[in-house]
């Protein structure tokens, strides 16, 4: 294992020097595919407009006003690895520990342990970064070596003093793909928290439909590995708008979904693919309205 101690206060990185480069990805985000693999602390709903805050998916969510929140009684010793949609050479680490006032920066993580994989989620750790955060701080931005990982597995070591929990706002890890974009086909039957959805792809156009409340998938782009479109449902009126990523092995969508015109607050929504066969729409739209009137 490569082992790298670091006293991280000022002396972090500005975005801006990386600005006239490739551009970088958040690959430690909800939006692009990240999601939580495993933590010692209950996870949101994954069917949830708005995801939580105080769980460990508002690590990831880009909103600084959720933010994660250790059970009472236990601030540290808290782990979470996460899984990103591809590997990715990272190029910058960031924290967010700011907190709603000054007077709260004993609640700041203090020191925390980031370790990195391409294997698995629970092996493979070779890479660790040690650090001492600035408390109460805004985001800071950490340059590192062309990391290539999969796997990002964060320990919070301890805070800033408070005996009974510890709060912290956002993790990112910006980069680029390892690995060129293959072709990715979405055609298929995909179990989700909308319950199974049918879901035709055309070129980078993406159709389809599911059963509960009469859901339609429509507007639908791929683009490389994210695919955007909108959803409705004629059984209760409600439309939105979903960006999920198709994971390496593309057998799973992960992502962001939002209910009216605004795209804020979201959630987060996991797909599984079941079958590379697409259902008939009309199909599932019967089976839909069936359901609606057995209800």
């Amino acid at each position: 294992m490569t082992l790298r101690v670091l006293i991280v206060l000022c002396l972090f990185i500005s975005p801006h020097l990386f600005s006239q480069k490739l551009p970088l990805i958040n690959a430690l985000a909800l939006r692009n595919g990240a999601h939580v693999v495993t933590t010692n602390q209950s996870l949101g709903q994954a069917n949830s407009p708005r995801v939580p805050a105080g769980t460990p998916e508002a690590l990831i969510d880009e909103d600084l006003k959720n933010g994660w929140t250790s059970p009472l009684g236990a601030p540290r010793l808290k782990s979470f690895v996460f899984e990103l949609s591809d590997a990715f050479l990272l190029k910058q680490i960031g924290f967010n520990n700011e907190q709603a006032t000054p007077q709260q920066r004993n609640r700041s993580v203090k020191k925390i342990r980031i370790e990195f994989s391409n294997e698995a989620h629970n092996r493979g750790f070779h890479i660790e970064y040690t650090l001492i955060l600035e408390a109460n701080s805004p985001i800071r931005l950490m340059g590192i070596q062309n990391v290539k990982a999969r796997w990002i597995r964060i320990t919070i070591l301890s805070n800033y003093g408070h005996p009974r929990f510890t709060r912290f706002n956002e993790i990112q890890a910006w980069g680029v793909h390892a690995n060129t974009s293959p072709a990715v086909d979405l055609t298929g039957t995909w179990q989700t928290p909308k319950g199974p959805m049918s879901l035709l792809q055309k070129g980078r156009k993406v159709t389809g439909c599911y059963p509960q409340n009469k859901g339609s998938v429509v507007n639908g782009m791929i683009k490389g590995r994210q695919l955007s479109f909108d959803w409705s449902e004629a059984g209760t009126q409600k439309f939105g708008k979903a960006t999920l990523v198709i994971n390496q092995t593309q057998n799973r969508l992960y992502g962001i979904w939002s209910e009216g015109q605004l795209a804020n607050p979201y959630g987060h929504w996991v797909f599984i693919k079941k079958s590379d066969t697409a259902t008939n729409c009309s199909d599932r739209q019967r089976e839909g309205q069936a359901q609606i009137k057995k209800e």
